[in-house]
């Protein structure tokens, strides 16, 4: 059986507060909305979560764009987490969705 919706609406809702409070003094309301560059700065991303996502560029043709987009996904991940960092996991499953489908291409799509 899967997780209640009640504890999953929870956790939504405090990532995004994670998120509205990070990026106030932005003028921004989430990670979605952050352009390349500035996910890029403000991701807080663990040394080896960041060399993860780097050999994915290699690995699987991630593009710029996908890779802000890949970044910004793991950013989101880790805040459903309550972690300040991107950790490891958080890109491993940010990645899953990309390679999951390679015909939709979620990461990359938009």
């Amino acid at each position: 059986m899967g997780e209640r919706s009640a504890p999953i609406r929870d956790r939504v809702e405090a990532a995004r507060e994670r998120q509205r409070a990070r990026y106030r003094h932005l003028g921004l309301y989430c990670n979605a909305e952050l352009p390349g560059p500035l996910a890029r700065r403000e991701a807080r991303i663990a040394a080896p979560a960041e060399e993860l996502l780097a050999a994915a560029v290699d690995r699987h043709a991630l593009t710029g764009r996908g890779f802000d987009r890949a970044l910004k996904v793991a950013r989101t991940i880790a805040d459903l987490d309550g972690s300040d960092a991107i950790e490891l996991d958080h890109v491993g499953g940010a990645l899953a969705y990309r390679v999951a489908d390679p015909e939709r291409d979620l990461i990359g799509a938009g």
